[in-house]
């Protein structure tokens, strides 16, 4: 088999990946619109803000399970992305704070995030191929 195509276990993680994270958006969005009795509703935010706070060390589980040139991509591809994303937020926050545009949800920025890494991730992997 080619190691340049994609594999469908790894094409099964990604979209595991990315049905757990819109999992969670969509939980938190149902949660604010839910008409529950108060101590359901902390409880259920609790366990959201627990499960958004898992990503963390799920992350670095990861991580350490790659191989060098996977954990060597990811480098790369963080790196890239955090000047990126930081001149977006600041983009945002100069357009907000000026009342260009509305407030934005951080769940957008969460998909900037994830977005920009991917497509760091597939320049990075490239140069490799």
């Amino acid at each position: 088999m080619d190691e340049r195509l994609l594999t469908p276990t790894y094409l099964l993680k990604v979209t595991l990946g990315l049905l757990g994270l819109g999992a969670l958006v969509l939980a938190a969005l149902g949660l604010s619109a839910s008409a529950l009795a108060p101590p359901l509703r902390y409880a259920a935010l609790v366990a959201l803000l627990v499960a958004a706070c898992a990503i963390i060390p799920f992350v670095g589980y990861v991580y350490r399970r790659m191989d060098e040139l996977h954990r060597s991509l990811h480098q790369k591809s963080c790196a890239a992305s955090l000047p990126i994303i930081a001149a977006l937020s600041a983009v945002l926050g100069i357009l907000q704070a000026n009342g260009i545009v509305p407030a934005i949800s951080q769940f957008w920025m969460l998909g900037a995030v994830v977005g920009t890494w991917g497509i760091n991730l597939m320049i990075a992997d490239r140069r490799y191929r």
